[in-house]
Parts: C-alpha cells; structure tokens; sequence
C-alpha cells in the first residue's frame, strides 16, 4: 500500500488530468475517489449538457485517462445528473472534487 501523500497526489492527478481532458466548460462536477487498499478509482461525471453527443465524447475521453493510469490503477467512470444525486464519499477515502 501507498503513502497517503502519495495517493493524494494520484487522486489529484487523475482528477487534474481528467478534468483537463473532459474540459471544464463542459462539466456540472467532477469527482474521483481513490480505495488505497486496492488501487482502484472511481470518477464520477456530471455534464453540463448530457445529449447524447456529449456523453459518448465523455466516455472516449474518460477512456483515454482510463489508458494514462492503466499501469497503476483500476478505474471505474460514472455519467451522472448532479453529483448532489450521488453518495458523498468517505472523509477518509482520498478525493478530488470539482464542482
């Protein structure tokens, strides 16, 4: 297992890159949650616009973050509504949020 440190600058990273990828302007929120114990992530999408045009270039672009990380995690996506929809995750879990 990884220093806490450590995954908070993965979490912050895959959530920075992320939202670099998926562009800002395009998003409602953002959300990545990192399990340390399993290296496993999962990010959590909300679109400001969700056709169907902009979800299917949501999930090629989740894909290519999925490819940058793919040596060092397991990554899930979800295309939500409104993150205030979703659980809130654990304060102990590492997170990186934009709103």
């Amino acid at each position: 297992m990884q220093d806490l440190d450590e995954v908070q600058v993965l979490v912050t990273a895959v959530g920075e890159y992320t939202l670099s990828t998926l562009g800002a302007e395009n998003l409602a929120g953002l959300r990545v949650t990192l399990d340390p114990s399993e290296m496993s992530c999962h990010v959590t999408v909300a679109l400001s616009d969700n056709s169907d045009d902009n979800q299917k270039k949501a999930i090629t672009s989740l894909l290519e973050v999925e490819d940058i990380y793919f040596d060092e995690l397991v990554m899930g996506f979800s295309l939500v509504n409104s993150l205030e929809d979703e659980e809130s995750p654990r304060a102990s879990i590492p997170q990186y949020s934009h709103a």
